[in-house]
C-alpha cells in the first residue's frame, strides 16, 4: 500500500477543497489500519496528486480562466 497513489481534482471552493483531502486522507489511514491491518506508517500515508478542475473553464471568457485556474491552485 505505500506505493498506491490516487488523483485529486480540485475547484474553486477552497475550504471545501481542504476539508475533502483532510477526510481523504483520515479515511485513508481508518480502513488501511482496521480494515487490512497495516503496520507500515508509510501504508497510512495518502499519497495522491491534485489537478485543477477543468470542467469550471469557459471558452466564452478565456481570460476568466486565469482567475479560476488560480484560485483552483491554491
Amino acid at each position: 500500500a505505500p506505493r498506491l497513489s490516487f488523483f485529486f481534482v480540485a475547484r474553486t471552493t477552497i475550504l471545501e477543497e481542504v476539508a475533502k483531502f483532510r477526510a481523504a486522507r483520515r479515511i485513508w489511514a481508518r480502513v488501511m489500519r482496521e480494515e487490512f491491518g497495516a503496520k507500515n506508517p508509510k501504508s497510512l500515508m495518502l499519497r495522491f496528486h491534485t489537478q485543477t478542475a477543468g470542467v469550471q473553464l469557459t471558452a466564452q471568457q478565456p481570460e476568466v480562466n486565469l482567475v479560476r485556474v488560480a484560485v483552483q491552485g491554491l
